[in-house]
């Protein structure tokens, strides 16, 4: 394919043709598609594989899904509407319309089917790119190229895949993702239908479009979307009561809509990482140190959430410059915390998979709030956020057992005490440059 392509294609389509050509690069390609440092022709040309231009012929697509819905497709009476096509990195979308047995009426719906063959190719490429990933770890030094553990990525990046092309889980995701935010009346989850089984999933159509698109919004309305994608994303996973919270992994903008009715609807639910209570206090206390530059207590959470800690004095020295860089006036919000995973990943900590997975939804979703609106700040509007939900659990709070972390700051009534005590100390830290050791 490379090789019939016009001597002066530019390098960044001749990416985007590999990548497409390939699930475990298309997916790399959506999560780097809006990184603001990329070169612009480059993202822009990514961006493509948010919602893909269909690799596969409609005869194809038709043989597909006719044969997974089998009975189905008659009892439903199902018509496809080719006019409502999209692909992912190891699906195809694609429109319809159907009714109930023994009913008229037709309703609009999407079906997300497997591209063809598209198992066998996920099985088969991670163990080709194996050696990349090998040459990569063994010449580190030799091509100064980041401390980074490809092989480990990859493997990782595989089993992502492969949870992909499971659709029935997917199904009981997205059924977990509509109770969650049932209560949420600016979410929109579509539905499952009850034609869907472990070959197609079955969904209501959301009308709708890409939270990005450059629809005619004014300054507030861009303000208030990036808002709602923050919120429903971030804010309302880490602020939960609940034991485990489900968070949706892939959150490029191919799976965000800007509704016609103002709220902001979470497609595809094949990818998701969950994090439990106990990890969400971690978090929590890792942002509560970066406010109070409290370097100790940022590393005892470190250590407790991390599987392993392969080079204690790097890890230290990665966390004593994301103090310092509060110090000089960095919020520690969404961004914060990611950068500074990002350094102690550098630095040889190994994490839980569904913490790396958290760490690649905070990288994807601060590209496309970027892209909804340059000027709104994640962290900034985190720490809003924080604050409120803080300030609504001050009356419970005052009938509450001090160690208890029962609220959705994840944050005891002593955390609290201690900062208070500790405010005069705080402050001077702030003032001297000086943050505990």
């Amino acid at each position: 394919d490379q090789a019939g392509l016009p001597d002066a294609t530019p390098p960044e389509f001749r990416a985007y043709k590999v990548m497409l050509a390939c699930p475990t690069l298309h997916k790399l390609g959506q999560v780097l598609a809006r990184h603001e440092e990329l070169d612009g022709a480059l993202r822009t040309t990514l961006q493509q594989l948010e919602y893909g231009i269909p690799t596969v012929s409609p005869e194809a697509l038709t043989q597909s899904v006719t044969d997974a819905l089998d009975d189905d497709f008659a009892r439903y009476a199902v018509e496809l509407d080719f006019t409502t096509l999209a692909e992912g990195s190891v699906a195809t979308v694609v429109g319809c319309t159907w009714s109930r047995p023994g009913r008229k009426r037709r309703h609009p719906a999407v079906l997300k089917v497997l591209k063809p063959h598209i198992e066998a190719r996920v099985r088969e490429e991670p163990h080709i790119l194996t050696d990349l990933t090998d040459y990569l770890d063994d010449r580190r030094y030799r091509y100064n190229v980041p401390m980074f553990e490809y092989r480990e990525t990859l493997d990782t990046v595989r089993d992502l895949l492969v949870r992909e092309t499971h659709l029935a889980s997917e199904q009981i995701h997205l059924n977990t993702a509509g109770r969650f935010y049932a209560h949420r009346h600016q979410v929109c989850i579509p539905k499952r239908l009850p034609f869907s089984n472990r070959h197609v999933t079955a969904m209501e159509f959301v009308e709708g479009g890409k939270v990005t698109d450059p629809a005619a919004r004014t300054d507030a309305a861009r303000r208030e979307l990036a808002e709602r994608v923050l919120h429903s994303l971030i804010s309302n996973v880490v602020f939960s009561r609940r034991e485990i919270t489900v968070f949706h992994a892939d959150p490029h903008a191919g799976n965000l809509f800007a509704t016609h009715d103002g709220r902001v609807a979470i497609l595809d639910w094949a990818l998701v990482g969950r994090l439990n209570k106990r990890q969400r206090e971690l978090l929590a206390h890792m942002m509560w140190a970066g406010l109070t530059l409290d370097a100790k207590r940022l590393r005892r959470a470190m250590d407790a959430l991390a599987i392993d800690v392969r080079d204690k004095t790097a890890a230290r020295g990665v966390i004593r410059e994301s103090i310092a860089q509060v110090k000089k006036g960095r919020i520690p919000g969404p961004t914060w915390m990611g950068e500074l995973f990002d350094g102690l990943l550098g630095a040889g900590v190994k994490f839980p998979a569904d913490l790396l997975l958290f760490r690649k939804s905070l990288f994807t979703i601060k590209g496309v709030v970027n892209d909804i609106d340059p000027d709104f700040s994640i962290d900034k509007e985190f720490l809003k956020a924080f604050a409120k939900v803080l300030l609504r659990e001050a009356p419970k709070r005052l009938t509450t057992l001090p160690f208890s972390r029962e609220f959705r700051t994840q944050l005891s009534n002593l955390d609290l005490i201690r900062a208070y005590v500790s405010s005069p100390s705080i402050l001077a830290r702030y003032a001297t440059g000086y943050a505990t050791s």
